[in-house]
């Protein structure tokens, strides 16, 4: 009956703790340590790109600058991690693996998302729980059952990965970025489980396939458009009786991955308010094109969207550069039709 109160008793206490940060140099502290053991990458361009995109996510949501810090790890891995404080870490590894920008926010806001529904400290809380209630079992055995218990609790549950995945869509929203870019993460989490030569640590955060699913399911319920289309090995944007298909994988990200960077950027774009036609310009590199519109990404061309065609990158690149002023045309349209 005594323990049985206790329990009670516990539980209670346990459930009304305030949820306290990490002292701030002591967070700085195992941060430091953390930089030490891996090393910072010694890029300040890709550094800066990086505290950017997180400064954005930051200030459009109307959160403390004060309370992230956002760096690349000089590392191979294909991960993200939070340490107490705040402190966001992007790894080397990601960045070919999910190269766009759109893609790293959608990752940064994850890892924010963490930050800002205090995961580390729930955890914590799991943690002390685990320990008392082994405690309470008493002698070697209370103390074995209680160590594999705090073992085998993952990095995050269920449950914090969904919160996560949340948060971070909605500082997606905030910050009039790609609200797609959550949806090709998910998928990508689910593609490193299957590539083993993938030396990645995102294929062990759970349930992947589940989440891509509910990232879908809200973008439908919020009518996004352009919506994407499927067929076989073809994914089509579509916003009305405009359409842009694609056919060929660039890189690690596959037609439809490209259909929804593309769509989200549209998406973006239009919310912002009224596109004009002539701000499409072509960046050509030697190996592809980048289409912008008033300094944001739109679209990456890649040589293998040559091979369908057979036609020069500069000539793709035109041709696409005029569906888009379509799409802008038509947007436009609707929109003063709208009023």
């Amino acid at each position: 009956m005594l323990k049985k109160s206790v329990l009670i008793l516990i539980f209670f206490c346990l459930n009304n703790l305030p949820v306290m940060a990490a002292p701030s140099a002591s967070a700085t502290a195992q941060a430091e340590r953390f930089e030490r053991y891996y090393g910072l990458l010694p890029d300040a361009d890709v550094q800066a790109r990086i505290a950017n995109i997180g400064r954005l996510l930051v200030k459009a949501n109307g959160l403390s600058e004060d309370a992230f810090s956002f760096k690349v790890i000089n590392s191979a891995q294909i991960n993200a991690v939070m340490l107490p404080g705040g402190y966001i870490y992007i790894y080397k590894g990601l960045l070919d693996f999910m190269p766009t920008d759109e893609e790293l926010a959608a990752v940064i806001g994850h890892e924010m998302g963490h930050v800002v529904g205090r995961h580390l400290a729930r955890r914590g809380r799991e943690q002390l729980l685990t320990m008392i209630l082994g405690g309470l079992l008493g002698g070697t055995e209370g103390a074995i059952a209680a160590s594999a218990a705090i073992n085998s609790l993952p990095a995050y549950n269920q449950r914090d990965e969904r919160e996560a995945d949340d948060s971070g869509f909605k500082f997606l929203l905030g910050a009039q970025m790609n609200p797609y870019a959550m949806l090709v993460v998910m998928n990508k989490l689910h593609d490193a489980d299957e590539h083993p030569e993938i030396r990645s640590n995102f294929a062990q955060h759970p349930e992947p396939t589940a989440r891509a699913q509910r990232i879908k399911n809200q973008l439908q319920k919020m009518q996004i458009s352009p919506v994407v289309l499927e067929s076989g090995l073809t994914a089509v944007v579509k916003d009305k009786d405009w359409s842009f298909a694609i056919t060929m994988p660039d890189g690690f990200n596959k037609p439809i991955y490209r259909a929804w960077l593309l769509a989200g950027n549209l998406y973006a774009l239009a919310n912002a308010g009224e596109v004009s036609a002539d701000k499409f310009i072509v960046d050509e590199q030697k190996d592809y094109a980048l289409i912008y519109y008033d300094g944001r990404l739109i679209y990456r061309l890649c040589r293998a969207d040559l091979l369908a065609d057979g036609v020069s990158l500069a000539q793709k690149a035109a041709e696409c550069v005029e569906r888009l002023r379509e799409w802008a045309d038509g947007n436009n349209g609707n929109r003063a039709a709208a009023r």
